[in-house]
Order: C-alpha cells, then structure tokens, then sequence
C-alpha cells in the first residue's frame, strides 16, 4: 500500500482553493489538477509499505504528536516548482507547530526505517503537476501563477492529522483514510 501522513483540509477551505485551480484548469487542460476532495497537505510520504506494518507506522504518528497542541495555519501564496516540469503550489505559513510536528514525524518514521527527507520542509499544498507542457505554455501558466490573488482565509484551526493510503490509478490518485490522530491525544480517533 501506498501511504502518506497529512493534514485534510475542512471541505469550505479546498472549495475555496479548487476556485482558484478552475481559474487555470480550462486554460491549461494538460496539466493534471488535483481532484477538489483530494487537496491536502502532505507531511511524510512513506511510499510503498507493506500492509503488516500499518500497526507500527499508527503507533509511530501517536508518538510523534504527543504533546503537540491544535494550531492556525495560513496560506502564504501560489507559485511553482521547476522539475524539469511545473509542479503548481499554494504555499503555507511554516509556523513553529507544524516544523516541530514534521520533525517528530521524521523522527519517529526513521525509526521503522523510513528515510529522512534529505531537502528542508517547504510547505505546500500540491495543485497540480503540467508534465506535457511546450516552452510556450510553460511561460503562459508561471505569469498566470504569479498574478494569483493569495487565498484570503482566516487562520485554519489544525486539530488531527491523518494517514493516507493513495491508489495510482489513470484517472488521478485514489485516497483512502487509514486513521485520523487527534493532536496532543494518545489514541486513534
């Protein structure tokens, strides 16, 4: 199975964000866009796991958020990365919380053997991905990119995080919850 830790986003909040997507989805339909109910904040990516060690990997996130409080997030504004294709972004505020809750996750997940992640925490949410784009389209949608207006949402109360299974599939990836961690609690919801 292939799995993530994140934190959803209340069903308003990724309405919001997918207005802004439909915004460039019609002008650049060979970008693959995130699916609304799909958009999350990814804060490990585990890959490919065995399913035996689902147990292991729920014990370690309860581990990794003890102690660790609800906190606000914000949204930053949209931009890109250049990978030798467009992954399209909507940045968030790196608040205290969340690198400390990242740190405890790659803690607690190097220990089952996960790798840490070898770049600094960026964080964002991942909007879609243009793989099949010419020069042209490429400079078209970065320029549409930076004249985005910035999401305006009040501070977003974070209070769970959530272990994601992904199923690749040809239409977009497939999400399955296998469990919900309330922050600074011990147990599974």
């Amino acid at each position: 199975m292939r799995l993530f830790i994140a934190i959803s986003l209340p069903k308003k909040v990724r309405e919001i964000i997918w207005e802004k997507i439909k915004q460039l989805k019609k002008e650049f339909p060979k970008v693959s866009w995130i699916k609304p109910d799909n958009i999350h904040l990814t804060l490990k990516f585990l890959g490919n796991v065995e399913e035996s060690k689902l147990s292991e990997i729920k014990k370690a996130i309860v581990e990794s958020i003890k102690n660790i409080h609800p906190f606000n997030l914000s949204f930053t504004d949209f931009g890109y990365f250049d990978k030798g294709y467009l992954v399209v972004w909507l940045g968030v505020q790196p608040v205290r919380e969340l690198l400390d809750l990242i740190g405890r996750i790659e803690d607690e997940t190097k220990k089952l053997g996960f790798p840490s992640e070898k770049r600094v925490y960026s964080p964002h949410i991942t909007l879609g991905r243009g793989k099949h784009l010419v020069k042209e389209e490429t400079v078209r949608l970065t320029n549409k990119i930076r004249m985005l207006e910035p999401i305006d949402t009040s501070s977003l109360p974070i209070s769970e995080i959530i272990l994601m299974q992904s199923t690749l599939s040809p239409a977009g990836a497939i999400y399955q919850s296998q469990g919900k961690f309330a922050l600074c609690k011990e147990e599974v919801v």
